[in-house]
């Protein structure tokens, strides 16, 4: 199977590590106002960006491939890394029980609930639109009337029909990209955040099955994606390019954060760090792994990307990409790449 190589956008890019950085900062701390200015929207954004940059080309054995590439084995590796050096350090501490604390790996559930999502996606894909709405608005409606069910099936794919509705958000979002305007766009946003501050609309957290409030936390969260897409799609490329490369980067390398940080949250706090500490550190040490293993033949394995050569202008996979909107419907720039397509 031939890879897909095409322009990858920076200001996606841009969007997608303010996604990470808030998804360590919500493992941090849940208190105050953090909760539902984050949990309102930092993991739903990474469903709507699958939608954003769906291919219709693929196939379904073409996305499960790339799929698993891109998720499933870095997972595994990470997964693997995380419990050999426990078990090592807490050996040499002579205080290994044979079990690693699950709080290491609260981020896994992304893995099989984004895989599930995107592959149901692709299965409805060749019927009509509204087969796929109607069948992630049943999740949806499940994720409400009978949270405990969605929440307790295995491996998370509970979560995978709710995150469903997230990605045909991000394709209808893509198909009519030209109408979706700041002018428009802010005013609504404006209006949800008020919505959140006041704690009308609720916290959203798809890991237990929990949509917050019916109907408005899920526009909520799609709204605040959408503001975010088309905001840095407006003023990213008045950015210097170089902001544009860095992102492209830092996104590339992303997905080693996402698995890595909760680890580097343990063993920070078991220290005793204060939360300012952990947070950087687990912001920081992971992804300086994976920027270590970009251009290594070890990209694939740890940041679920291939392996980047240089440091372009916006993308690491042609020389003249940039920030601005992909113009091509299907968008697929981005699609072997894991929160993306």
């Amino acid at each position: 199977m031939r890879t897909e190589q095409r322009a990858r956008s920076g200001a996606i890019d841009m969007v997608r590590v303010i996604g990470i950085v808030a998804v360590v900062a919500g493992h941090i701390s849940t208190e105050g106002v953090i909760r539902p200015l984050l949990y309102s929207w930092h993991v739903p954004l990474f469903f709507v960006l699958v939608g954003y940059f769906w291919s219709a080309e693929r196939t379904l054995r073409a996305e499960t491939v790339s799929r698993l590439r891109s998720l499933v084995v870095p997972t595994l590796v990470w997964g693997t890394g995380i419990y050999l050096a426990y078990s090592a350090i807490n050996l040499l501490a002579g205080s290994f029980d044979g079990a690693v604390p699950v709080s290491a790996y609260m981020a896994y559930w992304f893995t099989p609930a984004l895989l599930m999502a995107a592959l149901v996606c692709r299965l409805l894909s060749p019927l009509p639109a509204w087969v796929s709405w109607a069948v992630a608005s049943v999740g949806v409606g499940a994720a409400y009337v009978a949270n405990d069910i969605v929440a307790s099936a295995p491996l998370y794919v509970g979560a995978a029909l709710p995150g469903l509705f997230f990605v045909m958000i991000g394709r209808a979002a893509r198909r009519y990209r030209g109408r979706l305007r700041l002018r428009f766009v802010l005013p609504v946003f404006a209006t949800v955040v008020s919505l959140i501050a006041l704690g009308v609309s609720a916290p959203v957290d798809m890991k237990n099955g929990d949509l917050g409030t019916p109907i408005l936390s899920v526009l909520a969260a799609a709204v605040i994606s959408l503001t975010l897409i088309v905001v840095s799609e407006t003023y990213a490329p008045r950015l210097p390019r170089v902001v544009s490369t860095v992102a492209t980067h830092l996104a590339l390398s992303g997905w080693a954060v996402i698995l890595g940080h909760a680890a580097f949250i343990l063993a920070f706090r078991h220290l005793g760090a204060p939360p300012a500490f952990v947070f950087l550190s687990a912001l920081v040490l992971p992804w300086v792994i994976g920027l270590v293993a970009l251009p290594t033949r070890a990209s694939p394995a740890v940041n679920g990307s291939p392996k980047q050569v240089g440091l372009g202008s916006g993308s690491s996979t042609s020389p003249r990409s940039s920030t601005k909107r992909p113009v091509a419907s299907n968008g697929a720039s981005h699609a072997t790449r894991p929160c993306e397509d």
